[in-house]
């Protein structure tokens, strides 16, 4: 890592990291589309808007204490039309139904469902090579600060889906791009939303390729008084068999269809 981090700031952060912190955050996520429809009739703008709002936009909570942390996507009752009720099953069909993560043992584990079958992704937590850079902001109560690296991707994966709107990438099966962190070391948990991790403080806004994570409420305890189960259930792959497994699949109903 880039030791760039104030000086006064890093001492406050090794103050309090000797503190047993537990608690919850919650997330909204947006995934930028990538298409303009500023320059359709107005009804027909307000359609593709609202469409986009159901299919993009989602509700998240990372519950943690200092070693572990377990992430899920909130139940939030929804008035969604019975055409994006089909489109947003068929998304379901390649959905994560929570993410587990151990950084004691440097493990990670994703609860999947693919084509109606369960899968337990069991492999060592992605490591970002983090550039950590001066500039910062304020998100809420806290004083945050911008970190940066780039990541290899396959783009089958869920997390990479607005990226191929990239006419540069449609054809290619991996591309890099750019995740942009803003964490707190006032929470000095190395956390944050979906599979990333390895700051000097809970992040609390990320921007990968389209999507942004933002943290819009922070409940803390002092005492590490929460309980985190890792998951059991499902067929126990890495993400590379995972990854083969979905290939595959897909190319069998390609051919059949």
């Amino acid at each position: 890592m880039n030791k760039t981090l104030p000086f006064l700031l890093l001492i406050f952060s090794l103050s309090i990291s000797a503190q047993n912190l537990s608690g919850k955050a919650y997330y909204k996520s947006n995934t930028n589309s990538g298409k303009d429809y500023s320059n359709l009739p107005e009804e027909n703008r307000l359609r593709f808007e609202k469409m986009n709002k159901e299919l993009y936009e989602k509700s998240y909570m990372l519950t943690f204490n200092n070693n572990e942390s377990i992430y899920k996507e909130e139940e939030i009752l929804k008035e969604t039309s019975m055409y994006m009720q089909g489109v947003l099953a068929a998304m379901e069909s390649y959905s994560i139904q929570s993410i587990y993560k151990n950084h004691d043992t440097h493990r990670i584990m994703e609860e999947r469902e693919f084509l109606g079958k369960k899968f337990l992704i069991d492999d060592t937590l992605p490591k970002l090579d983090w550039q950590l850079e001066k500039e910062s902001k304020q998100i809420g109560d806290y004083i945050v600060f911008k970190a940066t690296a780039t990541r290899k991707v396959d783009l089958n994966d869920y997390r990479a889906q607005a990226l191929k709107n990239n006419d540069s990438i449609k054809k290619q099966k991996k591309a890099y791009f750019m995740i942009t962190a803003w964490y707190t070391p006032q929470i000095p948990i190395s956390n944050g939303p979906d599979e990333y991790s390895g700051l000097p403080g809970l992040i609390l806004e990320l921007n990968v390729g389209r999507t942004t994570f933002l943290c819009h409420k922070i409940i803390l305890s002092p005492a590490n008084d929460i309980i985190i189960k890792q998951p059991k259930s499902g067929q126990v792959v890495t993400f590379d068999e995972f990854d083969k497994i979905a290939e595959a699949k897909k190319k069998e109903l390609k051919n059949k269809f």
